[in-house]
């Protein structure tokens, strides 16, 4: 955990800016994810990012601040501020509508994002962890937590159980934690070298990362009605046991302590307890989050007001969070394991789930078929939906699981809670389910006896519709899960759009309604199977109300998979309520599951149940691949068995395949071999989707079998590889999941987008090379790591590998803030699409996105209306088209903003390009956006062309800085990336323009390269040097700009080194938010002097004399120690070190804030500057500015302008001179609000200082 000085650093960067942060429970204002680390009165308390009600403390600080002071705020929060124009950037650099007053910490800074779980490149690991495999810091030793998914296997026991302790997992040092049995899964941990190997082990289906996973009445119960149903219905949850998966539940409150407050029984509300945390016996709550969500469903409220939903249902505790509501997925699928094994022994009917991660799922991860798992055991199962929102695609895992209830939060006016996650899923079903009283819900307070606390999340809503289901359940104990969630829908009052939706689900829960629709004749079923054609079928069941048996009159129904009915029959239940019905199933019926439906009726009430059973003994195996290329063939092979695992030879096998429409492309009859084994071949020619159905029939024993499968058919395959950019490192912001699911959608190429083998820093050409891409992808690159903490400007020899990849032959897309004023080195390039390297964008501009295509017959807008309506409405605005080399504007907005470009030039050479100002691959993008993206890949590949004679110049490398009459090597690589072998190639080394050596390569085969080097002695005269290696163009060439690389070379004689040394404050806790790291590695452009700036060493409290020596520093430094909650107030013995120190013959600089009435005792070291102690400054005041320096000639100014202009316009006030040791004023704005002092005098002794306002 952090430690009190680095959880209160978080917030930093808006206590710099002096602004106010207003706490809200309802917007969960300043949260962060630190429950563990203060007290919870003092700040948000965040269980799976919920919020505490308690208001925050200490954190108000003045309304007036300065453009700098806004720009640090909005930076913490993935917000920037433009300067200029006053408006605040989020983390994809697009303007947003805060202001300076309004802007409020979230969780983190992607909390409005949501990550799927994908594997790309098919190899059984997701990406997500083959990433973190990559990025292990101690290489194949470093042990990662893992759950590996096996394959179903339709008789043997499952592969977790025949593999987990097998000599295989042994051999790659994995240890096995879980060996689960309701899903085909183990819960391990293995060597990261040793991923890869586990992932070939036979039947590991997919490798998941083992995640983190996070905890997620008096007036919400009204507003769901259960207390107007527990009184209409006369039910409270009784004979009904909920189970809450949580951080545990303190059964010694009085709302959990009794099973009904009666002071005559003694019966216990907490029947059972399970440990996975700690393995302790007893119910206890190390955190709360459990207690409380316990208390909203079932909860009896004491002597209190604040009565849960299903006040007398009992309840089982499993403890899978620890003390700070975290644990891992793979204790929380125990935990759920754990349920499912017990369901009979405590009688569990409901679960309730409070917890998850940020996965947005597709129904198929280990937690997901676990909660399934348990749906299928007979448990309802009612998950949070999460507290990401109000993003589209941001609810979690489990919540996005197929078969529990997903809960979504409102307020008690219904309207739905800003955090709420939203749907859809990764495999676009509808999420929530329904909506429940999320918002300042009071429950218990665990470990305070009688307390009671309100938290918002839809951790608070979950509970609510299990306490509804309980209620359901005790009015009809034969209701299934999946009755329970078809009501909820259907009885849910709908609101937002019309019909179910990707926030409220079907609705916000009615109560009243959901009883009203539960039958009172309650039907049991029992169908067996699985048959075959001809046997006889039983149906089997009994009819009661609530209190007794009855004699209903009873309708079974039985249908077909193809809806069609195959049997009705009417008969009446005895007088214990029991009945039978029998029928024979045609000889001819077709395998699958049917359906039975069985309606009961007495004494004019209604109950109706549904069950399936399955008919088709036979084991239909297949082995065919995923996808093929159209015009290639499609082999499917297979076999058929009996289910004692004996072929069935000569069995009529008849396969259909059909489009993604549904229309059958392809049928086949044939017949299984003697030993049961079949294939058929067939040839798609058109791209799509195909599904499969296989269905044997053994004549002789009338037994039949189905299987299923689905394999893509695209007519070609586009290998995308996205760089170090907001694509990669927000790659669940994009639309590339999308793209990857769903090509068939937007054409004949399957798209194949690699989001994480190019998400790193220092990109080689060998990197590129390796990921083997078609098109490279820069994803609105707009950060210099000083708003998100990214760093997207790439350096001259990434942008050298990228020239040089797409030069040879591949595409290039770019976007929106790639090229823009915050990343200007990236404007290196923009000759690759076209575009002026001198005209660098502005990023981000509103525009309006209605687009007017230029160019209607380009490919790139196949599919897409002229005008069309974008769904993004930011842009990179002032990009211009390269004078000498310029692109095409194929479409443009009616405002002329925004623009898109296409280049297939000389600076692209073999490649092709396309650059979109707007953000158009953000999960805002509307179909026409996507299908445009879509096109931009596929056209890139399709369109390059290798010319026949083609050398260029790649990877100059040459020292940045050298002294005068030194020896240095220059080298490059020549490229050959012409169709024909090339002979005698020149090559100069020149300096400003004029050779100065060369040599000539004497042969250089076509696609092959070769490095050369020149030793050069560098001039006397110290000055920037231009130097180029240039290749001289061969006969036929006629693409020239690639010819040749440049860069400038300092040469210099340095005068000396200057080491500086940070004292605490922001320079030190922040230092990326510095230029340190720039003054270090280009002294050279600044002066004669090498500059070393230690932020490490002095970034300590108490800091004492011996602590500065040991730095060695000529130079201390103090930026801004502004804050006193942050540590940055000195002690007087700090201060009297500090003053040792300098006055022993060393320097001192400080600025801004440091002298200010927020860290008063700092006025101690005013003297040290000349100025007035008794003067305190006032922080975050605005100011003009433009300096005029009053002393020219002082070296404090050399190399500037008189007047200039500072890139800061936020200063302190209210300084003044030590009017007895008085510094001097050598520079003061305009406005003569801001100023910078110089002082050498009695007080610095044998020191000297200089102090920016």
């Amino acid at each position: 955990m952090y430690t009190r000085k680095r959880v209160i650093g978080l917030v930093m960067l808006i206590l710099i800016s002096g602004m106010a942060c207003i706490g809200s429970n309802a917007e969960y204002a300043c949260a962060a994810n630190i429950s563990g680390d203060i007290p919870h009165d003092n700040w948000t308390y965040t269980v799976y990012n919920e919020i505490h009600n308690s208001q925050i403390k200490n954190l108000t600080w003045s309304a007036v601040f300065n453009h700098s002071g806004e720009r640090d705020a909005c930076k913490y929060i993935g917000k920037s501020i433009d300067s200029t124009n006053l408006v605040c950037k989020n983390l994809y650099g697009n303007r947003t509508n805060d202001s300076a007053e309004n802007i409020k910490l979230k969780h983190s800074m992607t909390g409005n994002i949501q990550r799927s779980v994908v594997d790309t490149n098919n190899n059984r690991i997701e990406d997500y962890l083959e990433e973190q495999a990559m990025r292990a810091t101690t290489g194949a030793d470093t042990d990662l937590n893992v759950i590996v998914m096996y394959r179903k296997k339709s008789s043997e026991p499952s592969y977790s159980a025949s593999y987990s302790t097998s000599s295989v997992l042994n051999a790659l040092g994995a240890t096995v934690k879980y060996n689960y049995r309701v899903i085909d899964a183990t819960a391990l941990s293995i060597p990261a070298g040793n991923l890869d190997d586990l992932a070939e082990v036979p039947g590991v289906k997919m490798i998941y990362l083992d995640r983190e996973v996070h905890a997620l009445l008096d007036t919400s119960v009204p507003v769901i009605k259960a207390d107007q149903a527990r009184s209409i219905f006369g039910v409270s949850g009784e004979n009904v046991t909920i189970t809450v998966i949580d951080t545990g539940i303190d059964a010694s409150h009085e709302s959990l302590d009794d099973l009904d407050d009666d002071p005559a029984t003694d019966d216990d509300k907490v029947i059972a307890f399970k440990d996975f945390v700690n393995s302790r016996a007893d119910s206890y709550d190390d955190n709360g989050h459990g207690t409380h969500c316990a208390g909203i469903a079932a909860g009896t409220g004491g002597d209190s007001g604040y009565v849960g939903v299903a006040p007398m249902s009992r309840l089982v505790g499993v403890k899978v969070l620890d003390q700070y509501g975290s644990g891992s997925t793979s204790d929380c699928i125990a935990g759920i394991e754990w349920c499912v094994l017990n369901k009979d022994v405590y009688g569990i009917d409901v679960i309730s789930i409070s917890w998850g991660d940020d996965m947005n799922g597709d129904g198929t991860s280990p937690t997901e078929i676990a909660c399934d798992s348990a749906v299928d055991a007979g448990m309802v199962v009612c998950v949070a939906a999460g507290n990401s929102g109000p993003g589209s695609g941001t609810v979690g895992t489990p919540a996005s699981a197929k078969d529990v209830i997903t809960v979504g939060a409102i307020d008690d006016s219904m309207d739905i809670a800003f955090f709420s996650s939203r749907g859809p899923t990764a495999d676009g079903r509808i999420k929530p389910d329904v909506c429940a009283v999320g918002v300042d819900v009071t429950a218990p307070a665990a470990n305070s006896g009688d307390g009671y606390v309100a938290h918002d999340g839809t951790s608070m809503a979950a509970p609510h519709v299990a306490g509804v289901a309980a209620l359901m359940i005790e009015y009809n104990p034969y209701i299934t899960p999946s009755e329970v969630k078809e009501i909820l829908h259907n009885t849910s009052i709908d609101r937002g759009d019309p019909g179910p939706d990707n926030t409220y689900g079907w609705g916000v829960v009615d109560s009243v309604a959901a009883l009203c629709n539960v039958s009172a004749i309650r039907i049991t079923i029992g169908a067996g199977g699985p048959y075959d054609p001809g046997d006889q079928v039983t149906i089997t069941g009994s009819t009661s109300n609530r209190t007794m048996s009855v004699s209903a009159t009873v309708n079974v129904t039985i249908t077909s998979p193809d809806g069609s009915v195959v049997a009705f029959n009417t008969t009446t239940s005895d007088s214990e309520g029991d009945f039978s019905v029998d029928f024979v199933l045609p000889d001819d019926s077709e395998p699958g599951n049917y359906s039975v439906e069985v309606t009961a009726s007495y004494n004019g009430e209604t109950g109706r149940r549904v069950a399936t059973f399955k008919v088709g003994t036979l084991i239909v195996g297949m082995n065919a691949p995923d996808m093929v290329i159209t015009g290639d063939p499609y082999l499917l092979e297979g076999y058929v068995r009996y289910d004692d695992g004996t072929p069935a030879s000569g069995a009529d096998v008849n396969v259909t395949i059909r489009n993604v429409n549904g229309t059958a492309v392809y049928t086949n009859h044939t017949n299984s071999n003697a030993t049961g084994h079949f294939s058929i071949r067939w040839t798609p020619a058109e791209a799509s989707i195909y599904h499969v159905r296989i269905t044997a029939r053994d004549a002789a024993t009338l037994k039949v079998g189905l299987n299923r499968t689905t394999f893509q058919a695209p007519c070609g395959i586009v290998a995308v590889a996205v760089l170090d950019s907001l694509g990669a490192d927000y790659n669940e912001s994009a639309i590339w999941d999308d793209l990857n699911r769903d090509w068939y959608k937007y054409g004949e190429y399957l798209i194949d987008i690699n989001y994480t083998a190019l998400n790193k820093e220092d990109i080689t050409y060998a990197d590129l090379d390796r990921c083997g891409a078609d098109v490279l992808v820069i994803s609105d690159a707009w950060d210099n790591g000083a708003y998100t903490g990214n760093n997207w400007q790439f350096t001259d020899s990434e942008i050298s590998a990228i020239k040089r990849y797409v030069q040879e032959g591949h595409g290039l897309i770019g976007t929106s803030g790639t090229l823009s004023t915050d990343v200007p080195n990236n404007m290196l390039l923009a000759p690759m699409f076209g575009l002026d390297p001198d005209e660098i964008g502005e990023w981000a501009c509103w525009f309006r996105p209605l687009f007017q295509i230029l160019d209607p017959d380009n490919p790139l807008f196949t599919g897409i209306p002229d005008p069309y309506l974008s769904g993004i409405d930011m842009t990179a605005a002032n990009l211009a088209l390269n004078p000498d080399y310029p692109g095409t504007v194929v479409a443009r907005s009616k405002d002329r903003m925004a623009k898109i470009y296409e280049y297939r030039g000389d600076y692209a050479a073999a490649g092709a390009s396309v650059y979109f100002t707007h953000l158009v691959e953000l999960t805002d993008a509307n179909q026409e956006d996507r299908q445009i993206v879509y096109n931009s890949f596929v056209w890139t590949k399709t369109n390059i062309e290798r010319k026949q004679h083609e050398i260029a110049v790649y990877n100059l490398e040459a020292p940045d800085w050298i002294g005068p009459d030194n020896f240095t090597t220059v080298s490059a690589t020549i490229m050959n990336n012409g169709l024909n072998d090339e002979s005698n190639i020149e090559v100069n080394f020149m300096v400003g323009g004029a050779i100065v050596l060369n040599t000539t390569i004497p042969s250089l085969l076509n696609g092959t390269g070769i490095p050369v080097s020149f030793e050069w002695t560098t001039p006397s005269v110290e000055g920037i040097y231009d130097i180029a290696i240039y290749a001289v163009p061969v006969s036929g060439e006629n693409i020239t700009v690639n010819n040749h690389e440049t860069r400038d070379v300092y040469v210099i004689a340095p005068e000396g080194r200057i080491t500086v040394a940070v004292l605490d404050s922001p320079g030190t806790d922040f230092a990326d938010y510095f230029y340190w790291d720039d003054l270090i590695d280009n002294w050279y452009k600044y002066g004669k002097y090498i500059i070393d700036i230690n932020y490490t060493a002095l970034d300590r409290e108490e800091i004492t004399y011996d602590d500065i020596r040991s730095t060695g520093a000529d130079v201390l430094a103090i930026p801004d120690s502004s804050f006193d909650d942050l540590g940055w107030e000195f002690t007087d013995s700090e201060i009297d070190a500090i003053s040792r120190y300098v006055q022993e013959g060393h320097g001192l600089t400080g600025s801004f804030g440091t002298l200010c009435s927020y860290v008063p005792n700092n006025m101690k070291l005013a003297t040290l500057f000349g100025l007035d102690p008794d003067a305190v400054g006032q922080r975050g005041r605005w100011f003009d500015p433009v300096f005029n320096l009053l002393d020219p000639g002082n070296s404090l100014f050399a190399g500037l302008p008189d007047p200039y202009r500072s890139g800061m316009d936020g200063t302190v006030a209210d300084l003044a001179l030590n009017p007895d040791y008085p510094g001097t004023v050598v520079a003061r704005s305009n406005d003569r609000m801001a100023k910078i002092y110089e002082y050498r005098g009695d007080y610095a002794a044998a020191g000297a200082s200089v102090y920016f306002t």
